[in-house]
């Protein structure tokens, strides 16, 4: 799991490292984090299109800053320890204000980015509840901010102020002076830093939502069906976890759902049928030799590495029975 973050989430064609909570699951919260394996795409598909992959799984009572500190606190000691370049790392997330601290904290060098679809749902919500805006504002107002001319497009700082300084003055004109008290400077700032900054540097081509993180979590949903006790809560989390690595594993040797971008991988390719015929001609040359075979198969294709299998015949056993 951690050789592919590294390798997906740290390098030129980079994916966002996704975190979001989900609920309803147990009783427990969980907060899995999420990303694109680039080096596989789906089969049948004239595009390329990224699995989704899941990354460190986070069970916790408690949704506070300091439970979330612990999550990302312990992550930032894991990927120290696996030399994985976290100033290299895109983190993305909704706007909860305990995880965004807490991932700050931690990752303070990384870039994160904030779900644009939330902040817009949130924003819309925020003028409903505190002023009463009917809709058609609210809606001119979201477009004017995450419209396809709107603030976070803006070419540069000067822009984007005077776009801003519109949007304030329809708030005044409006005697929108609760939202403009309580949200306006913190919309703002969480604008500028988690939406525009990110698309004017170019760290990101397009804005940022939080779609993989949701469709991952419905994933988990669709396998659970009613709230589970912890135990069948991980044994679930686990078989799916593992079901990802194993797809990995099967697109090497050209099976299952997905291919290897060749383009994009550190491996290549290699068919089934020419992998068997190669590995089993190795172990022929081996048979006529008097060394110990080795406990691990490597083709002469030059680029993978098995365990030998062990076969299925039993010790001392020379050919299957015919009694029944």
């Amino acid at each position: 799991m951690l050789e592919n973050i590294k390798f997906c989430c740290t390098g030129k064609q980079r994916s966002i490292l996704s975190v979001d909570k989900t609920y309803n699951l147990s009783e427990l919260f969980v907060t899995p984090t999420v990303f694109k394996h680039i080096a596989l795409c789906k089969t049948g598909l004239k595009d390329k299109v990224h699995p989704l992959f899941f990354g460190p799984i986070f069970l916790h009572g408690n949704s506070d800053y300091r439970t979330y500190n612990i999550f990302f606190s312990e992550l930032q000691g894991v990927f120290k320890k696996h030399q994985i370049n976290v100033e290299n790392i895109i983190f993305g997330s909704d706007e909860e204000f305990a995880m965004v601290s807490a991932l700050r904290k931690n990752f303070n060098t990384s870039k994160h980015l904030l779900c644009t679809l939330h902040m817009r749902r949130n924003l819309s919500i925020s003028l409903k509840n505190s002023q009463g805006v009917p809709m058609r504002l609210r809606e001119y107002i979201s477009n004017m901010i995450f419209g396809e001319n709107g603030i976070i497009y803006s070419t540069d700082d000067i822009m984007f102020r005077k776009k801003m300084l519109k949007f304030r003055n329809i708030c005044i004109v409006n005697k929108y002076d609760k939202f403009l008290k309580n949200m306006f400077k913190s919309f703002e700032k969480k604008l500028y830093e988690y939406v525009y900054i990110p698309l004017k540097n170019k760290f990101i081509s397009q804005v940022y939502t939080n779609n993989n993180s949701e469709s991952m979590n419905s994933v988990l949903k669709m396998m659970i069906k009613k709230v589970v006790p912890l135990h069948t809560l991980i044994t679930i989390i686990s078989d799916q976890v593992f079901y990802y690595e194993k797809e990995l594993e099967r697109a090497v040797i050209g099976l299952g759902d997905y291919y290897i971008d060749c383009d994009l991988s550190k491996h290549d390719r290699v068919s089934l049928l020419k992998f068997v015929k190669e590995s089993t001609a190795e172990v022929g040359s081996n048979n006529h030799k008097s060394t110990t075979i080795s406990k691990y198969i490597t083709s002469s294709y030059g680029k993978i590495t098995l365990m030998r299998p062990k076969g299925s015949k039993k010790l001392s056993q020379f050919r299957r029975s015919r009694k029944f």
